[in-house]
């Protein structure tokens, strides 16, 4: 990591990588952070020790590389589980790791769940619509950073490569 980096960090989401710093709140003044500033949450800026900020952060997608997510996103398979816990547990392995092509098969399978469930008169149940949101939100947003992008432009470029 390298100041000018863009990075993923937690949920915090997309970070600029600002500086490297001794903070003067730190009692360990040999102890050097990495300044990150929100590109998502306004005037929010974290500061990650550097020993712990390659566990906690991990560098945003490259353009090639969301254009070629995106390009394959249809031969992508779902992740199911059957079970809620089971579920909501693989959703949040998932969304941890920050793997986008798991979301996105997370995003598939919560889509037909909900397809199926709306068919048998029912509701998409609060698991699902929690995780689908957050992982629309997580894909969306990094895919969007990458390619300039709106997150509705980021939803149908998926969509139509689902269609191919």
């Amino acid at each position: 990591m390298q100041v000018n980096d863009y990075v993923i960090y937690g949920n915090a989401g997309i970070c600029k990588v600002s500086d490297m710093i001794h903070p003067d709140f730190v009692e360990d003044k040999t102890k050097m952070y990495y300044v990150l500033i929100s590109e998502n949450m306004e005037n929010s800026v974290f500061y990650v020790p550097v020993e712990i900020a390659e566990s906690k952060c991990r560098k945003i997608i490259s353009k090639q590389d969301a254009e070629t997510l995106i390009e394959n996103a249809g031969q992508i398979g779902m992740e199911i589980a059957v079970k809620d816990n089971e579920r909501e547990q693989l959703y949040k392995e998932a969304l941890r790791e920050g793997n986008l092509e798991r979301i996105i098969g997370i995003l598939k399978n919560i889509s037909m769940r909900k397809e199926k469930r709306k068919a048998a008169g029912k509701k998409i149940t609060a698991i699902d619509d929690k995780y689908f949101r957050i992982a629309d939100k997580t894909v969306c947003r990094e895919l969007g950073f990458a390619l300039n992008l709106t997150d509705d432009e980021v939803r149908e470029r998926l969509i139509s490569s689902e269609n191919k």
